[in-house]
């Protein structure tokens, strides 16, 4: 980001922030509405979201991705918890050699 961004301190928590806002947002949001939000010139927040998209940074396919992404990993662990529920710590200490001690 160099030409009409300052790398001030400024810059940076606004990207980071309109980052954040694009990717929880199911719907378009206007730079203007974003400022609001961001407590920053909605030019200013166009020009830092600019840079952004310049920098190949496709936000709506990346949020797609993530929730995609977001899906995969709850089937993951569900499957993961299906599997687990078929052992118990006995049959694990059984299976790697340790037999269970009498009291």
């Amino acid at each position: 980001m160099s030409v009409g961004i300052s790398r001030g301190p400024g810059w940076f928590p606004v990207a980071v922030q309109a980052l954040v806002v694009l990717a929880e947002s199911d719907e378009l949001c206007s730079s203007s509405t974003m400022a609001q939000d961001l407590h920053a010139h909605a030019v200013f927040v166009r020009r830092v979201l600019t840079h952004l998209v310049r920098a190949n940074l496709n936000l709506g396919v990346n949020a797609q991705v993530q929730a995609t992404l977001d899906e995969i990993e709850a089937e993951a662990e569900q499957r993961l918890l299906e599997v687990l529920g078929h052992y118990t710590l006995a049959s694990v200490l059984e299976r790697v050699g340790i037999a269970r001690r009498s009291s």
